[in-house]
């Protein structure tokens, strides 16, 4: 790099080009100031709409009737008072909705995630989660409680047959039907429909069990001890 010799001419080059330098920033400088004094005037400007906004009246219940197509049927005297009111005055409606920048109070905030929790997360099938809402120990109470009434009824009957006792997988199979006839909206049908033999009845009913035996099953199905409970009731 080649070094340039500083005589009179140079020197005076160079102050020259200085002074233009500081006259560019003055100019820059005074635009920045007009800038402000613009941004400012605007911040002033809105504020003063703000105010002339904020300075308007609120609408009332009296001006919301020429507002809202809505309330077109609506009593005067309800509008008036911003609310409905039921036939006894006990309950009433505010005309308008609820403001909805309020606070959501604590107990309408949903802190923990929705679904199953403990054992129901392992359950996959339907079965499974039918299992969990009713365990063997809760059906094996009924079947207790089903038995007492059965012995309590035997004396009624000739044939010792028709009134034995159940256990768990019969009441399984009582509920299975019971689940089976929902599915095909079967209430008011007549049971002799889904046990007939003449290939229009329900394989599935004439292989669970006899029409007559299902018809006992519900005659004596308890989910209580008759004793107790009688003992209670008086």
């Amino acid at each position: 790099m080649s070094r340039m010799r500083l005589d009179a001419a140079n020197i005076e080059k160079i102050l020259h080009e200085d002074e233009i330098e500081g006259e560019e920033c003055s100019e820059i400088e005074d635009y920045l100031e007009i800038d402000e004094h613009d941004s400012n005037s605007c911040q002033s400007s809105e504020e003063d709409c703000t105010e002339f906004v904020s300075s308007n009246p609120v609408p009332t219940s009296d001006n919301l009737f020429h507002r809202r197509t809505d309330l077109d049927n609506v009593p005067l005297k309800y509008i008036r008072q911003g609310q409905y009111l039921s036939k006894n005055g006990a309950v009433k409606w505010n005309i308008e909705e609820p403001p909805r920048s309020v606070r959501t109070r604590s107990h309408n905030i949903i802190t923990e995630r929705p679904g199953p929790i403990n054992e129901a997360k392992d359950a996959q099938t339907s079965l499974e989660c039918w299992v969990l809402m009713y365990p063997d120990n809760v059906l094996e109470q009924c079947v207790v409680y089903t038995n007492i009434y059965i012995t309590a009824i035997q004396n009624k009957f000739q044939r010792e047959r028709d009134c034995l006792p159940t256990d768990l997988i019969e009441l399984k199979a009582l509920l299975g039907l019971l689940y089976y006839f929902g599915t095909l909206r079967g209430a008011h049908l007549n049971t002799n429909d889904f046990w007939a033999t003449d290939g229009t009845g329900s394989d599935i009913c004439i292989a669970t069990m006899s029409r007559q035996r299902f018809h006992f099953l519900l005659r004596c199905l308890r989910f209580d001890d008759i004793y107790s409970s009688t003992k209670t009731a008086e």
